[in-house]
C-alpha cells in the first residue's frame, strides 16, 4: 500500500478531545497512513527522545601487521586493557592483525560521557606518539561499540568532539543490533 501525502492529525496527547473525524477527500491508503501515526502517538511511540546505545565500550585501538604489543606500550607509556600479538583470531576469523586496546567499559562506569572522559583523559597527551604510529601504517582509531535499537542515539558535547578532533586519529561507531 502507498504512503501517500500525510495529512497534519490531531493532537492526541494523553487527555486530548477525541480526534476530528478525517476530511472526506481523503483516499483510503492516506486514512490509513493518518490513523497510525495517531495510534502511535497516542501510544508514546513519538516521544521517545532519550533512548541512548546500551552498554557502550569506548576504546583507543591500535591494529597492525607487525604490531608488538609491548612496543606500543612501551611507545604509548600506557599499559592496554587488552592485546595480542598478530596470528588466527578465533573470534574474527580472517583477522591476523596485532592489536592494542585501551577501552574504558561498562565495568568502569555504564554512563558514556564518562568513559568516554576517561579514556581521552589517558590519551589525549600523547598525540605525537599517536600521530608516528599512524605514519608507521598502524591503524589508529577511538572506537564506540555498543548495543543499539532502531530509534537509538548517542550524543557527542562539543568539546568531546573537540577533544577528539585533537587527537587526530578517526572516530569509528560500531553498533549491534542484537536482541542480546
Amino acid at each position: 500500500m502507498g504512503q501517500g501525502p500525510a495529512a497534519p492529525g490531531p493532537s492526541m496527547e494523553p487527555g486530548a478531545a477525541p480526534p476530528e473525524p478525517m476530511p472526506p477527500e481523503l483516499s483510503p491508503e492516506e486514512r490509513v497512513v493518518i490513523g497510525r501515526r495517531e495510534f502511535a502517538v497516542r501510544l508514546g511511540e513519538f516521544r521517545r527522545t532519550d533512548a541512548t546505545w546500551t552498554l557502550p565500550e569506548v576504546a583507543l585501538i591500535i591494529k597492525g601487521a607487525d604490531l608488538v604489543p609491548d612496543r606500543i606500550t612501551e611507545r604509548l607509556g600506557l599499559e592496554p586493557t587488552s592485546s595480542r600479538l598478530p596470528g588466527a583470531n578465533r573470534w574474527f576469523p580472517g583477522d591476523t592483525d596485532g592489536r592494542w586496546h585501551f577501552e574504558c567499559d561498562d565495568r568502569t562506569t555504564r554512563i558514556f560521557s564518562e568513559q568516554l572522559d576517561n579514556v581521552l583523559s589517558a590519551v589525549e597527551s600523547r598525540t605525537e606518539a599517536l600521530a608516528s604510529l599512524r605514519s608507521e601504517g598502524y591503524t589508529v582509531a577511538l572506537t564506540v561499540w555498543g548495543y543499539v535499537d532502531h530509534d537509538s542515539q548517542l550524543a557527542f558535547s562539543a568539546s568531546d568532539m573537540a577533544r577528539i578532533a585533537r587527537l587526530n586519529v578517526p572516530l569509528s561507531l560500531s553498533q549491534s543490533l542484537s536482541d542480546r
